[in-house]
């Protein structure tokens, strides 16, 4: 190092660049600052945002696509040429029309109107007039029908085969002499045959020849209930036992004498019938007994079981029942509600103001440590210029 370099760092005295550097160090720090102070406010949108510019273009395309449309469609028009018959059927129509209107114009249909009905019709007679006058029709047309059948004539084409028949056998009766005559005679009937009647006498018939199945005839038989001994007296010794010898507490109530037999036990049961059938025991009636008597049974046993555990669950609820009433009394302090009221009641207040203290203090932590910290654009600038 130089002795004039040493003695202007003894007095502190800088050379131009690095007074330089100095001043620019500290306008930049100036610049940043004055960046940092600044408030961040948004540009406002530009007023051509809000033309509505989009829509425009959309009614300016619509409109040409109509415009454009309506040109094909008239083009086509103009070229197109219609039908020859089509023009002739309009054509046809037009005239069709005018001429109704010309006929309707010349001649106008008068409105339908009824006439009044006779005053004959209501009259007392009037239903004897109609008869009569039924009867009249009815023979008029008989008399025509009659008319009808005596001018009837044969069909042409017949009338001619039977001339061209005629006369081929005249030729050969001729030839072979006028003395030869024909023997059989057919005899014309002249009148008409009723349908009607015919018709009623065939469905007669019908029904007469119809196969009718005999009917089952019922023999004569005889009960033989009233002959069968009476079970009354054995019903009324089961009844008068059942009532004399005790009877169990629970359903079903089981005879504890004598055993009886299958047809006792049903006899017994069926007590308003004094009169009773003999029943024949099979397989299946004492499958029967056996399965009701198996289910009794078990449901007996069912119902023993439920009461032994509902038995049990009560002792164990007692002794339950105790050892909380020994312990409730070990840990009671013996001191009534009103000598503990007040100092709860004041120990609970001081609790109470407690929290109410605690939150405030951590609120108005919370809010000047919000105020103290900067913002996030400042933050950004803090970290920018320590970068």
């Amino acid at each position: 190092m130089m002795l004039r370099e040493a003695e202007k760092q003894k007095h502190c005295i800088k050379t131009r660049s690095e007074v330089e550097l100095e001043n620019a160090e500290l306008r930049r720090q100036l610049e940043e600052l004055t960046e940092c102070q600044k408030q961040f406010r948004a540009s406002p949108v530009p007023a051509h945002v809000h033309l509505p510019v989009y829509e425009e273009l959309r009614e300016r395309n619509e409109e040409r696509r109509r415009t454009m449309r309506e040109r094909e469609v008239h083009h086509l028009r103009t070229v197109q040429k219609p039908f020859s018959f089509l023009e002739r059927e309009r054509l046809k129509k037009e005239q069709k029309q005018l001429h109704q209107q010309q006929e309707s114009d010349q001649d106008k249909v008068k409105p339908f109107k009824a006439k009044p009905v006779p005053k004959s019709v209501y009259a007392a007679a009037s239903g004897e007039q109609m008869k009569e006058e039924q009867l009249y029709r009815s023979i008029k047309i008989q008399l025509r029908a009659q008319e009808m059948l005596r001018s009837a004539s044969v069909p042409p084409s017949m009338l001619t085969r039977s001339l061209s028949d005629r006369k081929k056998t005249k030729d050969g009766s001729a030839a072979a002499g006028r003395d030869d005559s024909f023997s059989h005679k057919p005899q014309i009937n002249k009148e008409v045959p009723d349908f009607n009647a015919s018709y009623r006498h065939f469905q007669k018939q019908l029904e007469k020849r119809k196969d009718v199945k005999p009917t089952t005839s019922c023999e004569p038989f005889e009960l033989k209930t009233s002959q069968i001994s009476s079970h009354r007296e054995r019903i009324l010794a089961d009844i008068e036992k059942d009532r004399s010898s005790p009877r169990m507490l629970r359903w079903p109530y089981i005879n504890s004498g004598t055993a009886r037999t299958p047809n006792s036990s049903l006899c017994s049961s069926l007590s308003g019938s004094l009169e009773l059938l003999p029943a024949k025991f099979t397989g299946a009636t004492k499958k029967r007994h056996e399965a009701v008597r198996k289910a009794l049974e078990q449901r007996k046993r069912a119902e023993e079981e439920e009461e032994r555990y509902r038995e049990k669950q009560r002792e164990r609820e007692k002794k339950l029942q105790r050892m909380v009433l020994k312990r409730a009394q070990a840990n009671d302090p013996h001191l009534a509600l009103s000598q503990t009221h007040k100092s709860k009641l004041k120990e609970f207040r001081k609790q109470d103001l407690q929290r109410k203290k605690e939150y405030k203090q951590e609120i108005r932590e919370m809010r000047e440590r919000v105020k103290g910290r900067p913002l996030l654009l400042e933050q950004v600038t803090q970290v920018n210029v320590s970068t």
